[in-house]
C-alpha cells in the first residue's frame, strides 16, 4: 500500500505483537507508516444515518462505524469537497424472497436452538 489509513480505534483493537505483525505484513508496511486519522464528527453523522436506513447500524461497532466514516471523508475529499456523488438513500431494496430449502430441517434446527434462538 502507498498509503495507509485508519483510526485509532481500529489500532486500539489490534493489541498483541503478532496481531500488528499480520497486519504490517498483510499490508505490507511498517505499522508507524499507517496514519491514523479521526472522522469528522459530519462524516460519522452520514455514515450513521445511511447505516440505520439500510438496517446495518445496530450490527456495527464504534470502530467500524469511525473506519467508514473516514473512508466517506476521504471520498469527499478526494471530489472537491463535495459529497453529492454519495447517495444519501440506500438504494431499492432487491426484493428477493428467502425460504428455507428443506422446511422439516429447520424446524429441527429450531427446536434444538440452532437457528433464530437469541
Amino acid at each position: 500500500a502507498e498509503q495507509c489509513y485508519t483510526t485509532a480505534a481500529v489500532m486500539a483493537e489490534i493489541r498483541d505483537a503478532k496481531s500488528r505483525e499480520a497486519l504490517a505484513n498483510t499490508l505490507r508496511t511498517s505499522l508507524n507508516d499507517i496514519i491514523i486519522e479521526q472522522p469528522s464528527a459530519e462524516s460519522i453523522r452520514a455514515v450513521t444515518n445511511f447505516s440505520k436506513k439500510t438496517g446495518d447500524y445496530r450490527c456495527l461497532s464504534a470502530a467500524d462505524v469511525e473506519v467508514m466514516a473516514l473512508q466517506y471523508e476521504m471520498d469527499v475529499r478526494l471530489c472537491g469537497g463535495s459529497a453529492e456523488h454519495l447517495r444519501s438513500e440506500p438504494k431499492g431494496k432487491l426484493g428477493a424472497k428467502v425460504r428455507p430449502l428443506n422446511k422439516d430441517a429447520t424446524n429441527a434446527a429450531t427446536k434444538t436452538g440452532a437457528v433464530g434462538s437469541e
